[in-house]
């Protein structure tokens, strides 16, 4: 399967599973949503348990706005309407990334589109304050009714 900005766009909309590891930190086991809310506009919304590698568990939130913009490309945007980045999709249809350099942080995604109901979101953080890798495997939950 060849994948595109509206394909991907549409494939995400919907509730999925997550497991990340995040390199000399922890894990994270949750649930994410992506929300429809406007034609082009997806609203996702992340919550989940971190268990630190030194042993705490802690409730893990995360929002962003994924949007579909000039019909072929899609971006991710922080909640208060910040850049983090716009998704460029490879040549092979099913790989894509985009950079975002936060202060002196410099965070590179890469995304693997498996198929219609999985994906992988790996982060490669790099900078004075930080240095490490989040991967993330997400598995779209199965709609019932």
């Amino acid at each position: 399967m060849v994948f595109n900005a509206r394909t991907i766009f549409s494939m995400l909309n919907g509730a999925w599973s997550y497991k990340r590891v995040i390199s000399n930190y922890g894990t994270i086991d949750g649930e994410a949503v992506f929300t429809l809310t406007e034609p082009d506009v997806l609203q996702y919304k992340e919550k989940g348990r971190l268990h630190l590698t030194d042993g705490p568990v802690l409730e893990a939130l995360q929002e962003y706005v994924y949007r579909l913009e000039d019909g072929d490309r899609l971006s991710v945007y922080f909640r208060d309407g910040r850049l983090f980045h716009h998704l460029s999709l490879g040549d092979d249809g099913r790989t894509g990334g985009g950079d975002h350099l936060c202060k002196m942080d410099f965070y590179q995604a890469a995304y693997r589109f498996e198929g219609p109901n999985a994906f992988t979101l790996i982060y490669n953080v790099k900078g004075p304050k930080k240095d490490y890798v989040s991967e993330t495997h997400f598995v779209k939950l199965a709609v019932v009714g």
